[in-house]
């Protein structure tokens, strides 16, 4: 319960890549101290995640200090958008709050109060670091690899074979919108695209437009719910998660790519029971 709840605050404020960078060792940290499975804290620690990052606007001791740097500056960066900040700090909280800049600032930290303040050289906290490159290079390039696999397939007009088919279906609209996300989801890998794709598709559809707000909630519910479900070997989270745990691809269909479908087909449940209120 603990881990879900902390995978869903992070989830809230940071890219669920991001998430999974800072979150990951506290799932290591966990497995080695109770000589259990790393599965058994990573799957709550990502459930939670997935679903802040994908239902939860906006998408959007020393060690615990440091974890929380980069969360603190996302976070007051994304508050700075709603609240009203002086003019001068508007611009340093939106570049302080950078993903890769908060991390970096993080990893300094590290290096400073886990490293050099623990009596560690320059050339020991140089090989840390080496070490930690490997892994991180390759993870790096996994979600490279699926960012140009998601844009060929989103130009190659995706979308646009999906929503009319889906349309003349006869279907309910909740459904529909569901199974829009899923199906682009399924087929490019990355949840964000699935979710853009999948509005832009419902919201050109005639019908849409004299549905109530409360039906729009719902439909944004599925939407979502849709774009989380069947993530597999397209979805750059898929090899990121696979990596990091070092399991393969058959393990992490039977643990990741379950669980992202759980809590697909739970928002889809959610979003049918709104839908009956509207």
């Amino acid at each position: 319960m603990a881990l879900g709840m902390t995978g869903l605050v992070v989830g809230t404020t940071v890219f669920f890549e991001a998430g999974v960078v800072i979150l990951i060792p506290l799932a290591f940290g966990l497995a080695r101290k109770t000589k259990k499975s790393t599965l058994l804290y990573v799957i709550p620690l990502l459930a939670g995640l997935a679903t802040g990052f994908a239902f939860i606007p906006p998408s959007a001791g020393s060690v615990l200090a440091i974890v929380l740097i980069p969360l603190v500056l996302i976070l007051c960066s994304t508050v700075s958008e709603y609240m009203p900040v002086p003019a001068p700090a508007r611009p340093v909280l939106e570049f302080l709050g950078t993903p890769f800049v908060a991390l970096i600032i993080a990893v300094l930290a590290a290096m400073l109060f886990l490293g050099k303040r623990q009596g560690y050289s320059g050339d020991q906290l140089k090989q840390i670091l080496d070490r930690s490159l490997k892994p991180t290079g390759q993870i790096l390039l996994v979600i490279t690899g699926g960012g140009i696999i998601r844009w060929v397939l989103q130009d190659c007009g995706m979308g646009e074979i999906i929503g009319p088919a889906l349309e003349e279906s006869g279907l309910p609209l909740i459904l529909v919108a569901f199974l829009i996300a899923a199906l682009i989801r399924a087929s490019v890998g990355a949840a964000v695209v699935a979710m853009t794709m999948a509005a832009g598709i419902m919201a050109s559809m005639p019908a849409v437009s004299g549905l109530s707000p409360l039906y729009l909630a719902a439909m944004v519910c599925a939407i979502n719910g849709g774009a989380t479900a069947f993530g597999h070997v397209n979805d750059s989270g898929f090899w990121l998660v696979s990596s990091l745990l070092e399991i393969d691809e058959k393990t992490t269909l039977k643990s990741w790519t379950v669980m992202e479908t759980l809590i697909g087909v739970t928002g889809l449940a959610c979003a049918v029971v709104i839908s009956l209120f509207a």
